[in-house]
């Protein structure tokens, strides 16, 4: 798939065995889709686009029926009648051309507004993990429903995640700037690492995860994140615990000290290295 930069445009399910798709097909499908379909995101798509393996994932999940995939440029956006519910938890931590780019919220986009329901929190951008403190917001029709859930299963976050929120939002834009900017060099340093390593990994643009592939290795993800575990002592998640598309892979946190990923990337090397000659 490679669509223009000016493509908005939803691809269909039921795609043929090879995930070569014509723009046509996607157009055919934003002029009658259907709002029931589970979606893959544009964040998702356009990360897959540039990696062959992860588009013949997408592919995988559009073959089996009941996925819709969503591509948009800042101006134009294809099919009405979808409703958007959106996470943007890591809205301040993006990096390299993402981060010259801007974070794009969906609700800002042209006629995102009214169909959007977008969820945040202080958990990544502000490091406030374990305080438990986020919000919702969504047209007020929407919002009066959730309300009527929300008052019974809790009564209302903490006082005092409410009051560290709010001096977060007052005082801390510089300190997120500049844990975003030790993110980066993270970033730079744990994904440079990993293809030295031998294990192909995609340069990520946001959050604190890369996700190197590690099937060079031979071991399941499973398997490979265990005995690091056992003989490195380097705690990762197998790929496969997000879904059989993550098999092969291994998803590993920079969200450490700098000396501690660099620690982990020599580590990661060394049982990389002893596996294949194994």
């Amino acid at each position: 798939v490679e669509p223009s930069p000016e493509m908005g445009a939803v691809a269909r399910a039921n795609l043929p065995d090879t995930w070569e798709v014509e723009q046509s097909d996607f157009e055919t499908c934003a002029a009658g889709g259907r709002s029931d379909w589970p979606l893959i995101t544009c964040a998702q798509a356009w990360h897959w686009i540039d990696h062959e393996r992860g588009l013949a994932r997408a592919a995988d999940l559009l073959r089996t029926g009941g996925t819709l995939a969503l591509f948009w440029n800042r101006g134009e956006f294809v099919q009405d009648e979808l409703r958007r519910d959106l996470d943007e938890i890591y809205d301040r931590l993006v990096y390299g051309e993402a981060h010259d780019r801007g974070h794009v919220s969906v609700p800002t986009l042209p006629g995102l507004y009214e169909r959007t329901i977008l969820l945040g929190g202080f958990s990544k951008g502000y490091a406030m993990t374990g305080w438990r403190i986020g919000y919702a917001c969504a047209p007020k029709p929407i919002m009066d429903q959730m309300y009527k859930a929300h008052q019974y299963v809790v009564m209302s976050a903490p006082t005092m995640s409410q009051v560290g929120a709010l001096a977060g939002i007052r005082e801390a834009q510089d300190d997120v700037e500049t844990m975003r900017q030790a993110y980066d060099a993270r970033r730079r340093v744990i994904v440079d690492g990993l293809n030295a390593a031998g294990l192909p990994t995609f340069e990520p643009e946001g959050a604190f995860y890369a996700f190197p592939d590690i099937t060079s290795t031979g071991l399941s993800s499973e398997d490979f994140a265990q005995r690091l575990l056992q003989e490195e002592h380097v705690a990762c998640v197998p790929g496969s615990a997000f879904g059989p598309s993550g098999e092969g892979y291994l998803r590993c946190s920079y969200a450490t000290a700098l000396d501690k990923v660099e620690e982990a990337v020599r580590r990661i090397t060394r049982f990389a290295d002893k596996v294949r000659a194994e």
